[in-house]
């Protein structure tokens, strides 16, 4: 940090952010819901970003006042929009000390617990924050963090209630952005793919059902756990294809021999999501397992073609139904004996506006993806070894901001001084 840019920071600026470390818990009461105030603003972010204010701030949710805790978790939340500030947050131990407050304090309330994971979403976006998530760092307590937070993720909770774990299923997307995230998640041992499938299909927790679905979509990118996704006993598929499953009776034995009981019995009631972030994701699962032979093979095995066929019939979103054709196409072709190595390679995959907001927000230079060779017969397309930044592994789109935080007016003096209100 330059000279020049502290000396930029008005002084009152400055005498505000130094009482966000004061000794007296009242003065840094009321000094972090001004800041609070302040982070709501572009030109609240403007003003403290050449100050310690992130640093105190991270202190600060360890404070024994859990309203001076909570203030500073939604000051950091809103600063988190913000790219410049999350790497102060990462050197100010955010990630351990959010940690701490969540596994380790139970008597925290429920509506703080919740900005807790909202901002661990958010910094673990950042694929450093990640890291420390997964404590790759300290290879004695790798996968620790993990493990508890996934704990916490498939506690029973009522439907009534605010989802205060919801939230888990972002941050389990953002570090399977990670190889060793992905390779973490899906170590069989742990089960956590079987555990998660049920919340593709619910409906009361948006924030969970996207999270789950963009981590499984991760994982799909990893063609060595594909044998883990198409083991029977896991039934993936009889999950992965209800949200695009309508009530369509197929009777035709071409369409039902092999298809999972649960795709073919479905009520007349039965409608397919009405999300269509949801339903793309589907799609982009679908289309990652059809990047080998043993996938292409499942998914006509157990009939998933007729259940896209119908789809493909009903989706209205122009872009959506494209990738759809393409599919569909992929799972009417026959595979030849000796298919060539780049037949198993996926589809190209768009990149969700979700996942534009993360290349931007990262400042990642954005490259197309290839589109599919213009032949007669569709064919897959070859991606490279590793996939562009529009189809990479994706981390989960930032926390909305917890509540709408009106900027407190600084009042001055008539020579324009701050009025000490502290």
């Amino acid at each position: 940090m330059s000279t020049t840019a502290k000396a930029q920071v008005p002084e009152h600026i400055k005498e505000l952010v130094s009482f966000l470390n004061d000794r007296n818990p009242q003065v840094r009461e009321q000094a972090v819901e001004l800041v609070l105030g302040m982070c709501g603003t572009p030109e609240g972010h403007a003003q403290l970003v050449h100050t310690e204010a992130t640093i105190y701030l991270c202190r600060m949710l360890g404070d024994s006042n859990e309203k001076i805790a909570q203030n500073a978790v939604q000051a950091l939340i809103n600063l988190s929009e913000d790219p410049h500030f999350v790497p102060k947050m990462l050197k100010g131990n955010v990630i351990s000390r959010l940690l701490d407050m969540i596994l380790e304090n139970p008597n925290l309330s429920a509506s703080t617990l919740q900005y807790c994971i909202q901002l661990l979403s958010n910094v673990s976006i950042d694929p450093e924050g990640a890291k420390k998530v997964l404590n790759l760092d300290e290879p004695t307590l790798k996968g620790y963090y993990l493990t508890k937070l996934v704990t916490l993720f498939l506690k029973q909770f009522e439907v009534t209630d605010s989802d205060k774990y919801g939230w888990v299923a972002n941050i389990l997307t953002n570090v399977t952005q990670l190889k060793e995230g992905r390779d973490m998640l899906m170590e069989p041992k742990r089960g956590i793919v079987k555990a998660v499938l049920p919340y593709i299909e619910y409906q009361h927790s948006p924030v969970r059902k996207r999270g789950v679905l963009a981590m499984l979509r991760n994982c799909l990118f990893e063609k060595d756990h594909h044998g883990q996704f198409l083991d029977p006993e896991l039934d993936f598929l009889s999950f992965l294809l209800m949200p695009i499953r309508g009530n369509e009776v197929f009777s035709e034995e071409k369409d039902t021999v092999g298809m999972p009981r649960r795709l073919l019995n479905v009520s007349q009631q039965k409608i397919r999501d009405p999300d269509i972030e949801t339903r793309r994701m589907v799609v982009d699962c679908l289309i990652l397992l059809t990047s080998t032979k043993q996938g292409r093979q499942y998914l006509k095995d157990n009939k998933a073609f007729p259940i896209v066929r119908e789809y493909d019939k009903n989706e209205e979103d122009e872009e959506l139904s494209m990738t759809i054709y393409k599919l569909v196409h992929v799972l009417l072709l026959d595979d030849p004996e000796d298919e060539p190595s780049s037949s198993d390679q996926p589809l190209a995959i768009e990149p969700s506006p979700a996942q534009k907001q993360h290349t931007a927000s990262s400042s990642t230079s954005s490259t197309s993806t290839p589109a599919p060779a213009p032949v007669p017969e569709p064919k897959i397309v070859e991606l490279p070894d590793e996939p562009l930044p529009a189809a990479k592994p994706a981390a989960a789109p930032a926390a909305s901001k917890p509540t709408v935080v009106e900027a407190k007016k600084i009042d001055v003096d008539e020579a324009g001084e701050p009025i000490e209100e502290l």
